[in-house]
């Protein structure tokens, strides 16, 4: 069977990315932009309702300002955290660490594009602080804070167009002054591996660059589709990368492997990890039942396991 040279192109990329990202990175002339929290609204009924999670507690929380970070300030915050870090998973301990990750993470990300970044954001979300939600405590309210405060590096741009880092059920409008355009995203990540977007709001023909970030998890490049066919994209730091003219109702669709494997005493699928009821072992599977929060449930041999985001781990 003869495989076509551009459908290679893309692992070819991907591979390139995997082998060089230990290099030392180059800073962006400017960073890229965060939207206003207002301009996302969330679909879902659960944790990863971003703006609910600001009404579970007692307190409600409110989306703050990101902070503003100089090119110089980041240079020697990268001096300090060259590498990303990854959760311990110890709650309330967890939620503290989570928030000094985005605060360290998240600028480094503005001003690279490294997806590296994005990775240990999305950890330190779904992993440490979505499971404080849960849990009755002056680290509930911190952690609220926090996932509220997601909703706005959900999308960053630049005068190319957007990157995407968080895949939820959503609908965002983003304005800036080069472009303006909604995307329509529906998701049930991390439970589920299906990601579609739809554009909309644009003019017949508009050139725009669309950045999927891809999970150091992926081992491969998944196929990405636009409009039901497949779509040439590139690998650039870690995100799928699509240069086309767009058109309102275009859409885009693709698939994570989400193939649970063990980490630890936990089971890992995707980004997130699972809380077992015994020691874990491969193969698992999703069961037939979903948990009180409609929620996969992984069965293996002697033990099942929930999501860590509707089981926390407790000191």
């Amino acid at each position: 069977m003869k495989i076509s040279t551009i459908r290679l192109l893309p692992l070819l990329f991907f591979c390139l990315y995997t082998a060089t990202i230990g290099q030392a990175q180059t800073l962006r002339q400017r960073p890229l932009r965060s939207i206003s929290a207002d301009s996302v609204v969330f679909l879902s009924k659960d944790q990863t309702n971003l703006r609910m999670a600001g009404m579970i507690g007692t307190i409600p929380a409110m989306p703050r300002p990101l902070t503003e970070w100089r090119k110089k300030d980041v240079k020697a915050l990268l001096k300090t955290a060259p590498t990303p870090q990854r959760p311990t998973l110890k709650a309330p301990q967890s939620v503290y660490e989570a928030i000094s990750i985005i605060q360290h993470c998240l600028p480094l990300l503005q001003w690279t594009g490294e997806a590296r970044y994005c990775d240990s954001l999305n950890d330190a979300l779904f992993n440490q602080l979505m499971p404080a939600l849960l849990i009755k405590s002056f680290e509930q309210h911190l952690a609220q804070q926090a996932v509220v405060d997601a909703a706005q590096w959900m999308y960053l741009t630049d005068e190319q167009g957007v990157s995407i880092n968080l895949y939820l059920n959503a609908f965002a409008r983003i304005v800036t002054p080069k472009f303006a355009l909604t995307l329509d995203q529906t998701s049930r990540m991390p439970f589920g591996s299906r990601v579609q977007v739809r554009v909309g709001g644009l003019k017949s023909q508009t050139p725009l660059e669309l950045r999927f970030f891809i999970p150091s998890w992926q081992k491969t490049m998944p196929l990405i589709y636009v409009n039901g066919r497949e779509e040439f994209c590139t690998m650039e730091k870690g995100y799928a990368v699509i240069r086309r003219k767009w058109n309102a109702g275009d859409e885009v669709f693709f698939d994570f492997d989400l193939t649970p494997r063990i980490e630890g005493s936990l089971l890992r699928v995707g980004t997130l990890y699972y809380v077992p009821t015994a020691a874990p072992s491969l193969p698992a599977y999703p069961s037939n039942e979903l948990n009180c929060y409609e929620h996969p449930i992984l069965q293996g041999k002697g033990f099942t396991a929930e999501p860590i985001t509707d089981k926390p781990m407790l000191p």
